[in-house]
């Protein structure tokens, strides 16, 4: 990530999400690259969203909520234990106005392969032209901000195959939850 940020002149700084205060989310952009599991404060962001995640009971769950048709649909995940270890799960992306005028961007899903796809999606050019196809489909534009979820289907550590399911925008105006 150096080459990344320094090549730009941003200076930045690396925490684990348990490390993570409020006054940080006040203070600084923040980017949380991870699993469902280790969100800790980052779990409120979720609050108010449209998509959210659901740990227990197994399996995982991805909770899709329309307000506009009074809609939701639950998405579970899938991990074989029969060899070839076949994996069915979710990535989810956020774009977020923090409290000051910064920006919160989430970029996570239940295992590895969620993970990676999310982080593959905003990484790679070829990636992240089909994410902006998507959002440009669903609105006619990109917005600022906004959540979206991809279902990723593969192996361990391998990502296959990789399908859209959802995107909403986020208001502007949208406050984060604090604890």
């Amino acid at each position: 990530m150096n080459p990344i940020f320094y090549g730009v002149r941003k200076n930045f700084e690396i925490k684990m999400a348990s490390r993570v205060v409020w006054d940080d989310f006040r203070n600084y952009n923040i980017i949380f690259v991870g699993s469902f599991k280790t969100l800790g404060n980052f779990s409120t962001l979720f609050d108010n969203l449209h998509i959210r995640y659901e740990l227990f009971p197994l399996p995982n769950k991805i909770i899709i909520t329309d307000s506009l048709s009074n809609s939701m649909e639950i998405f579970n995940t899938l991990m074989s234990k029969q060899p070839p270890l076949y994996h069915r799960e979710y990535s989810m992306i956020a774009k977020m106005p923090g409290p000051n005028n910064n920006v919160i961007l989430i970029l996570c899903g239940f295992n590895y392969i969620g993970v990676e796809m999310a982080l593959k999606t905003v990484a790679i050019p070829e990636r992240l032209k089909e994410c902006e196809a998507n959002l440009i489909k669903e609105f006619d534009s990109i917005p600022s901000f906004f959540e979206m979820v991809y279902q990723v289907e593969g192996f361990p550590k391998n990502s296959m195959y990789c399908n859209f399911l959802a995107a909403f925008e986020i208001s502007e105006n949208y406050s984060i939850s604090t604890p």
